[in-house]
């Protein structure tokens, strides 16, 4: 008989549902951010060889991965899993900041793509179209907004056909929207 103890990496409250072999209901329930729960089922939280793969399997296909075997990056992971052993906190606080860099870098990824696609959008394949554009990706590091995990962005697209007009239009505006 082995217990499995499951966890939440991600920075949002996961509800986690699986159904037993040798039942027809749901076992549902909440674990916070951060936190950790022993999968119930069996006699006293132990659960047999069947029961374990059946959670296993069906839970994988929302991200469930052993903790044990998260190395190479494999996307932003959501909930891990131990058997016989409670997860260590630093385990945790490890895989959640390998999922903030993941996704720190994938936004950045994202916004340079949206800066390509509308400098494409804008040249028209030649044709008539703005003679000037103005682009700025501004992210604070300083994280005084909302906390250490909090990187505003701000972002700013001016265009038009001369320079004179694009001066014109962000002459003592703030610059960007948050």
């Amino acid at each position: 008989m082995t217990k499995l103890f499951i966890a939440n990496v991600s920075n949002q409250i996961q509800q986690v549902r699986y159904r037993l072999p040798e039942s027809t209901k749901n076992i549902m329930f909440d674990i916070g951010i951060g936190q950790q729960k022993m999968a119930a089922g069996g006699v006293g939280g132990d659960l047999d060889k069947y029961q374990l793969e059946a959670i296993i399997e069906q839970l994988s296909v929302y991200g469930f991965y052993n903790i044990d075997n998260i190395g190479s990056p494999i996307g932003v992971v959501r909930l891990v899993y131990s058997l016989d052993r409670s997860i260590v906190w630093t385990r945790l606080e490890a895989v959640r900041g390998r999922n903030f860099k993941f996704l720190n870098e994938q936004g950045a990824e994202l916004r340079k793509q949206a800066a390509v696609a509308a400098n494409s959008a804008l040249n028209l394949d030649g044709q008539q179209g703005p003679k000037t554009l103005e682009m700025s990706v501004v992210e604070d590091k300083s994280g005084d907004l909302g906390g250490a995990d909090h990187n505003p962005v701000t972002e700013t697209v001016v265009t038009g056909n001369d320079m004179e007009e694009v001066e014109a239009r962000t002459k003592g505006k703030p610059r960007g929207r948050a």
